[in-house]
């Protein structure tokens, strides 16, 4: 089973983003996203990335949706320069209104001062608990309701991470 996430950029204080399938825990998209960053630590790059890859991502950054031949050939590209392009093909374009906190375990948000915000799927008792998103259980095995949303789990400073690597590497 797939472990299903979005990477996201900040657009003031909301954020878009896209799908990804496979790998999407901190350890997995969480470090692909870091390593990404690290490797090009400039935010309008990252968000042109998202935004030339609107199909979303079966494992980010290698296999898109839209540009991989398996996957547009079988249903048709959203991407404009892909040879599979159609005008109804699937999008996995996602934001704060279309997310599905029980199908999208994992919300990474990139923010133009290169932090990641890392956000994970919760399971709350009330609706009052509910953060970001909302997936509402009609009963579960105890024969009550229950709700899934996401919470901030934690904050990634890359600019500092990216300097001290810098430094390290001068020594």
């Amino acid at each position: 089973m797939s472990t299903r996430g979005v990477i996201a950029y900040s657009i003031g204080e909301s954020w878009e983003g896209v799908y990804n399938h496979s790998d999407s825990y901190p350890t997995g998209l969480g470090i692909s996203v870091q390593q990404w960053l690290i490797d090009t630590p400039d935010f309008e790059e990252f968000k042109k990335f998202i935004q030339a890859h609107l199909g979303g991502f079966s494992s980010f950054p290698e296999t898109c949706y839209c540009h991989d031949e398996y996957f547009a050939a079988r249903d048709g590209s959203c991407a404009s320069d892909s040879p599979y392009f159609k005008e109804d093909a699937p999008s996995g374009q996602i934001n704060p209104t279309t997310i599905d906190p029980l199908c999208h375990e994992y919300l990474y948000v990139v923010r133009s001062d290169l932090t990641i915000e890392i956000w994970g799927h919760k399971r709350v008792d009330s609706k009052k608990d509910i953060v970001l998103g909302a997936y509402r259980c009609e009963k579960d095995n105890i024969d009550k309701e229950c709700w899934y949303t996401l919470t901030r789990l934690t904050v990634i400073n890359l600019e500092t991470d990216i300097q001290e690597l810098r430094l390290e590497e001068e020594k």
